[in-house]
């Protein structure tokens, strides 16, 4: 009897973790996929203060100039003193966690300055994982305008659509400034309203260059998505097919004295 509970609990467990199941791209990763170094396109560097506690905060692009999908980058910046000496490592992950080549993704560090003095100057490097995986590119941007609001800074407002046929869960849009030269001025983001985008609906954003003034509107814009789910009316479709199965099973194992 307790081997019989056993097996109908384990059944039962495995449901949800087929009907919740969720996605981060289209195809399975490379097992052995080789680490690539990466280009940093564009970086900026400076002291920030963020509820009474100051950073140096360094905010960059990443371009994969790789022939191939890379996923899993990483940027390592390395802080030195005037003496040009180490005085500090700092490691993370960019926005996108899947980065076609020729194509860009951004990536914020924070050091805080609590315990250590001001750094003089850093480097940076970034690398990636070669994967066949590729994003699941569903979302679009639709209706953007830009203007310069009456304080200097430049403002940005949109929609995000959503184009395939999954859930868009915990959307965000990113935004890289530059100058008229191409250098990076800084970075912002917004959490889209709703957060979650549903197939053929639409969600808004606004995104704003403060503190920095910005007269012209040079800028890319990236659409970062948590995960995608399938729709729960799907999920209830493959609900009631695991239940009639299980009911089926339990049926068959019966007439066989289970």
């Amino acid at each position: 009897m307790k081997d019989k509970l056993l097996l109908a609990g384990l059944f039962l467990a495995a449901v949800p973790l087929v009907v919740n199941c969720s996605f981060t791209s289209s195809t399975l990763a490379l097992e052995n996929g080789k680490v690539r170094p990466l280009r940093i396109i564009a970086h900026r560097g400076y002291i920030e203060t963020v509820r009474n506690v100051s950073f140096f905060t360094v905010k960059g692009v990443v371009q994969n100039n790789d022939t191939n999908n890379m996923r899993s980058i990483n940027v390592t910046a390395t802080f030195y003193d005037v003496g040009k000496e180490p005085i500090g490592i700092i490691n993370t992950s960019t926005a996108l966690e899947i980065v076609e080549p020729q194509s860009k993704t951004l990536f914020e560090i924070y050091m805080p300055l609590h315990s250590s003095p001001s750094p003089h100057n850093y480097s940076l490097t970034a690398e990636g994982l070669e994967t066949d995986e590729k994003p699941i590119a569903s979302l679009e941007i639709a209706n953007l305008t830009g203007w310069v609001d009456g304080e200097g800074f430049y403002r940005i407002v949109g929609e995000v659509h959503n184009k395939g046929s999954m859930v868009a869960k915990s959307v965000r849009v990113m935004c890289a400034y530059y100058d008229p030269n191409g250098n990076l001025i800084t970075t912002s983001s917004d959490i889209v309203y709703p957060i979650s985008v549903n197939p053929g609906g639409k969600a808004d954003f606004e995104l704003s260059s403060r503190p920095f003034p910005l007269a012209v509107g040079n800028f890319d814009l990236f659409i970062v998505v948590h995960h995608y789910e399938r729709l729960t009316s799907a999920n209830w479709i493959l609900f009631s097919v695991l239940v009639a199965a299980s009911f089926l099973f339990f049926v068959y194992m019966k007439r066989r004295g289970w």
